[in-house]
């Protein structure tokens, strides 16, 4: 058994979905297009760098984008995902989602709303069962244990939408994407900020 991958399809503005291979045979499948829980939200409001946003398609101040950050959990009995514009975190379990004989409508059944967090754009899991998001509205990251409880761990201005993250050893690894500072979304001025960054945030201790 050569396992099973998740990808999550963000599709900008259109036909987001989850996409499911299994490595073994190299087959593929799109799960959830187009579904509420893939889905971008619609007059969906941003406040990025202290700038309230909302997507125009003829102007743009902001990204909009479906299902995208993604994770698995540490026992990898279910997937956690985010879409991009949205603050709401959902999860199915991958047993479901794997299997090519579930229908679309027992599929769409297994999905869980877990509520909501930050607008995310990255997703690390730990070996005790927490759970990392980005938080790019309030320049920080955010813990989420396993009873749910979501906590701040860092924040700092540098953490400019932050994207990527890779947990070892109760430490964080997390790239500085800004893509919110991009020229455009800025009317054609780039407002990110040199050099590039790499982070590493020591973790508070945590006891489960």
């Amino acid at each position: 058994d050569r396992g099973t991958a998740f990808i999550t399809d963000s599709s900008l503005t259109v036909h987001p979905a989850l996409i499911v291979v299994d490595i073994a045979t190299n087959t593929q499948r799109r799960l959830l297009a187009d579904t509420e829980p893939v889905m971008p939200r619609h007059g969906f409001l941003a406040v990025l760098d202290g700038k309230a946003s909302r997507y125009n398609p003829d102007k743009p101040t902001m990204a909009q984008a479906g299902a995208n950050g993604i994770g698995l959990s540490a026992d990898q009995q279910t997937l956690f995902w985010q879409p991009l514009t949205s603050r709401e975190l959902y999860s199915a379990p991958t047993a479901v989602l794997a299997d090519p004989k579930a229908t679309e409508t027992e599929i769409e059944f297994s999905v869980k709303d877990e509520g909501e967090a930050g607008m995310g754009d990255g997703m690390a899991t730990a070996p005790d069962g927490r759970l990392f998001l980005t938080d790019i509205e309030r320049h920080g990251i955010l813990q989420r244990t396993p009873d749910g409880t979501i906590s701040v761990v860092a924040h700092d201005p540098r953490l400019i939408s932050p994207d990527g993250l890779a947990y070892r050893d109760n430490t964080l690894y997390a790239t500085i994407g800004q893509w919110s500072r991009q020229p455009a979304l800025n009317d054609g001025v780039d407002k990110e900020q040199r050099p590039w960054l790499v982070v590493r945030i020591t973790l508070p201790p945590y006891q489960p």
